[in-house]
């Protein structure tokens, strides 16, 4: 018999002998085992006597898709297995592209086939092939490899059937392909759950698995002795409430309540809802052990989901956070998160008529895809029997044959009777069956290695999810200590940027060796791989990436096979540096808390919330009179005073309320019955129990009392006293200020009477020349009195009077400025005045002191500056400040009087408000220690010549109380001094007057 496979267009007659192979490679074990060499092999050396070909070869691309390399190739003249040759796929992509477009090249002048121009110098002219036949291999819609018939010599055609034998070869090739690969997913799904296992039973953390309703549905070996209860005492009986502390729940559920804005009643929820809400959810918790032992957990909550993303229960792993030095417990694999792939079901193939779709044949495969029996299928069609989940698919699958002849690695899903569905992969092609135009199809179910698929993913994620959850450094080796994998904390830790770049390192790499802590990391690896006994709870010493030195504990267990070998080894490392300093700290505050409690000054002492009086200091001893053992008898409330004893109901509220009772003083009594003044503060501390205290420190007060009533009587004392030296010392400056007024006074005085005496003795003598004449022209005008004489006379009574008069006139103006000047000084009247008058007045009485010291006075000031206010007191500040110049700035030296001395008066409006009046010298200059202090009182650099402090003092009390001004003074050594004064225009009413200041 005969069979005729392709399109009716192009058949191709394919031997009984090419039918029997197919049929024994339907049944081959290596097929179904997936042993792709295997079954390479017995393809390529059955193929050779099939078909007229030098060789027979089966390709594959590597995984990354970079080469193809032939795993099989049979030389047919020599009849054994050539070299292994691998072409890169940049060579081939032309021939690949072929390949995907049409499934097949049939090459009858292989170095003229564009499409196999990367091999030809490479890979044909080596070997002398003229003609080539190639089929790809498909799996699952991707070209995987690819089956070669090859000839040399002269070329020649390739017949249908040739191509017919390579397309059936290379379905089973495929078939064997997807085997090897489900069972290589169920290898890795098998090292996965192992090594999960392994995690769960050596991590340091409690895991508790609930469902939904919270009833708890794993409890790990840690929680075990975490917690004090079986495993088989809890699961499925009970909710995690049975360890938690129910007033704790209460508190979270209020607050809860707040921060999420929903009402959440205490119950499971309360652990639950962050995680619900899509929040981090890790807090402590109060743990109760069974035995009635409260601890504090870190409680890390997260969601369990189904394969269809859906929550299905909740994770919970907890670590002790009180004891962080002793890893006690392991975590154990749990089924819930764990699943096995399902055994696949063998291939259907199914041969039915092209015309109506009628079931011609069909193998075993097919009843246990679709559970129909060989009675029911057989003459009905597929659409008859309702396998098709998706008739479209059917409608998909029947264009392509008859477009194409064929389909090749087609999806579909498949319904099982009962309306099951398994999911499928169709290969299909025309072929004549005893003369009937006939479709051969074979659907390969690959819904166990979707499942296993899924089922290793879903495993992955759950080991990942459970290995970033805890805090601990987790990773794993294989037997020869070679790194294959760790969790993030350990990867962030060794300094790497992610999980992947630990593959294939161990401890002794040159590039990531750290000291002799790696290689005793490796020692240990290998003594607990030589002895298959796990060693737990090491501490090391570790220095990490970043050059800190900390302190690790270490546990490894070796993992084995199930023959009991050993494939590697697992690694959990806890950084315990900062619970080790925590420790440390902690025993040094106990030793100085206990040193402070027993050496303090203060006394100490401990109260239950009742008021006794638990321990005590000496210190307190001896402030109450008590013994130690007396005063353990007592309570607080016995020594406080009675009228102290309302207050304390409200500071104990408080106290429970905030936590402190601030320093307050009260009264004890002491043994002898005597009241001690005391302060005492009060704060709230807990015991290891949870159990609350009061702990008092208390201050006698006695002394500080008997001292602050001594400093309020001594404070009384000054207080008077400063009062009566303050009023004599205004009395002594305001007669001082007087003085220096007068003192100012009597110098304008002699300067007016020495200037006085020159024109009062230039009138004198006139006058006196004048009598002299008279008595002279007498006896002429008794006598003979000539024309001569009487001239004579008359100028010379001219004479005498015109000297005489202008002598007189400047008397007047001299007296008339210096009684102006001391009206103005005496009287301190408020006025209206031009500026120009007090200058010219002030500079008139100041001429001859002026004009001894050989200064120049230079007076720049505007004659339309009206004043509204003091003349007097700013007379006082200009005659002052000339004063000062003549004093301090010029030297008196004789042979310094040859220099240009100058003192410059200047004053310009402000604003239309204020003016600015400067007097300035070209004097000696102040230094800038001198220039600091020049108002104040009783300072002067010219003490006993002439100087006496008050003048500048003056000066600045004028400027500021009388003047409602301000005045500053800039100075330099060698380069003089200027003062500038700013005064209103008019002077503010409120301005105390000068005769108002004196009284004051």
């Amino acid at each position: 018999m005969s069979l005729a496979f392709g399109r009716p267009d192009e058949r191709a007659t394919v031997s009984t002998d090419t039918i029997a192979f197919l049929a024994d490679l339907a049944r081959l074990p290596e097929v179904q085992q997936g042993d792709l060499d295997a079954v390479a092999l017995i393809i390529c050396e059955r193929a050779l006597r099939l078909v007229e070909a030098r060789y027979v070869s089966v390709w594959m691309l590597n995984p990354e898709r970079t080469h193809l390399r032939s795993i099989v190739r049979l030389d047919s003249a020599t009849g054994k297995r050539c070299p292994d040759t691998e072409l890169p796929i940049d060579n081939i992509r032309d021939e690949l592209a072929a390949l995907q477009l049409a499934t097949h090249i049939v090459s009858d002048n292989a170095m003229d086939d564009h499409r196999l121009t990367g091999v030809h110098d490479g890979y044909l002219r080596q070997f002398g092939i003229t003609s080539l036949l190639e089929h790809v291999i498909r799996v699952s819609g991707t070209d995987v490899g690819l089956l070669s018939f090859e000839r040399t010599g002269a070329a020649s055609p390739w017949q249908p059937a040739d191509l017919a034998l390579a397309r059936g070869l290379c379905s089973y090739l495929a078939l064997t392909a997807v085997n090897r690969q489900k069972l290589a997913l169920e290898r890795k799904s098998a090292q996965t759950a192992a090594l999960q296992s392994a995690i769960l039973e050596n991590v340091a953390y409690a895991v508790i698995a609930t469902d939904l309703n919270g009833t708890i549905t794993f409890f790990n070996r840690a929680a075990e002795q975490m917690l004090g209860y079986r495993s088989a005492e809890i699961v499925n009986r009970t909710t995690p409430a049975i360890f938690h502390d129910p007033i704790e729940v209460q508190v979270r559920a209020a607050r809860l309540s707040v921060d999420l804005h929903q009402a959440h009643q205490p119950g499971f929820s309360v652990f639950t809802a962050k995680t619900l809400a899509g929040e981090s959810n890790e807090e402590e918790w109060t743990y109760i052990h069974r035995d009635g032992r409260r601890f504090t957990v870190l409680l890390s909550i997260t969601a369990i989901r189904d394969q269809s993303g859906n929550i299905s229960g909740f994770l919970g792993i907890a670590s002790d956070v009180t004891e962080r030095n002793r890893v006690s417990s392991r975590l154990r694999q749990s089924e819930e998160m764990l699943s096995r792939v399902l055994l696949q079901s063998p291939d259907a193939i199914l041969i039915t008529a092209l015309s109506d779709g009628r079931i011609l044949e069909l193998n075993p495969g097919f009843i246990q895809i679709t559970g129909y029996t060989r009675a029911e299928a057989m003459g009905r069609t597929t659409i008859d029997l309702d396998v098709w989940a998706d008739i479209n698919e059917r409608n998909a699958m029947l264009k392509q044959v008859r477009e194409n002849g064929e389909v090749k690695s087609m999806p579909v899903q498949i319904k099982r009777r009962g309306a099951n569905i398994r999911q499928c992969v169709l290969w299909g092609r025309t072929f004549e069956y005893n003369g009937v135009d006939a479709l051969l199809t074979s659907v390969h179910d690959v819904t166990d290695i979707k499942e296993a698929e899924q089922s290793a993913k879903n495993s992955q994620r759950m080991l990942r999810s459970v290995l970033d959850a805890i805090p601990s450094r987790v990773y794993w080796k294989d037997r020869h200590s070679t790194y294959v994998g760790c969790n993030a904390q350990f990867a962030q830790a060794a300094g790497l940027r992610d999980t992947a770049a630990v593959l294939g390192k161990t401890d002794l790499d040159p590039d990531w060796y750290r000291g002799p802590q790696d290689r005793l990391n490796d020692e240990m690896d290998r003594r607990v791989m030589a002895t298959k006994q796990a060693e737990v709870s090491v501490r090391q010493s570790y220095l990490g990436a970043n050059g800190v030195q900390s302190w690790i504990d270490v546990s490894k267990v070796p993992l084995l096979d199930d023959a009991d070998n050993v494939t590697g080894i697992l690694g959990v490392q806890h950084d315990i540096t900062d619970q080790l300093l925590s420790e440390e700290q902690l025993r040094a505050s106990e030793e100085k808390l206990r040193s402070l409690f027993a050496l303090s000054p203060l006394g100490i002492n401990l109260q239950s919330m009742d008021g006794r009086d638990i321990e005590a200091n000496d210190a307190f001893l001896a402030i109450v009179g008590y013994d130690r053992d007396e005063i353990t008898k007592k309570t607080c409330y016995d020594l406080i005073s009675a009228e102290f004893l309302g207050d304390e109901p409200a500071r104990l509220q408080r106290l429970k309320e905030t936590g402190l009772i601030p320093a307050y003083e009260k009264a004890y009594y002491r043994k002898d019955g005597s009241l001690v003044p005391v302060s005492t503060v009060t704060v709230l501390v807990s015991g290891p129990d949870g159990q609350e205290f009061k702990w008092t420190i208390v201050e006698d007060i006695t002394i500080r009392r008997q001292a602050e009533a001594a400093q309020r009587r001594l404070n009384d004392d000054l207080e008077r006293l400063v009062a009566e030296r303050t009023a004599e010392l205004q009395t002594a400056m305001e007669g001082l200020m007087r003085a220096e007024k007068l003192a100012s006074l009597g110098s304008l005085v002699a300067g007016v009477a020495h200037e006085i005496s020159t024109p009062v003795g230039n009138a004198s003598l006139a006058t006196s020349t004048l009598v002299g004449a008279i008595q002279e022209f007498e006896p002429q005008v008794n006598g003979k009195l000539s024309r001569t004489a009487l001239d004579g006379f008359v100028r010379q009574v001219k004479l005498g009077v015109d000297i005489a008069n202008r002598n007189i006139e400047r008397v007047a103006n001299l007296i008339q400025s210096f009684k102006q000047v001391a009206v103005d000084q005496t009287s301190s009247q408020r006025r209206q005045f031009q500026l120009t008058e007090v200058v010219d007045e002030i500079l008139t009485t100041m001429h001859p002191s002026l004009k001894r010291a050989a200064v120049h006075p230079e007076v720049s000031v505007a004659p339309d500056l009206v004043l509204d206010s003091y003349p007097g007191p700013l007379g006082q500040v200009l005659t002052n400040l000339i004063n000062n110049a003549l004093v301090h700035a010029f030297s008196k030296d004789a042979a310094d009087k040859t220099s240009s001395r100058r003192i410059s008066i200047k004053a310009r409006a402000i604003d239309g408000q204020a003016l600015q009046l400067d007097v300035a010298d070209n004097g000696a200059g102040m230094a800038a220690t001198v220039l600091g202090r020049i108002f104040d009182p009783f300072f002067t650099s010219k003490l006993g010549q002439g100087g006496s402090g008050l003048g500048l003092h003056i000066v600045h009390n004028i400027v500021t109380d009388v003047l409602a001004g301000s005045i500053a003074v800039e100075s330099e050594l060698g380069r003089g001094t200027t003062f500038s004064i700013v005064i209103p225009r008019v002077t503010p009413i409120a301005t105390i007057a000068p005769d108002q200041g004196k009284r004051a």
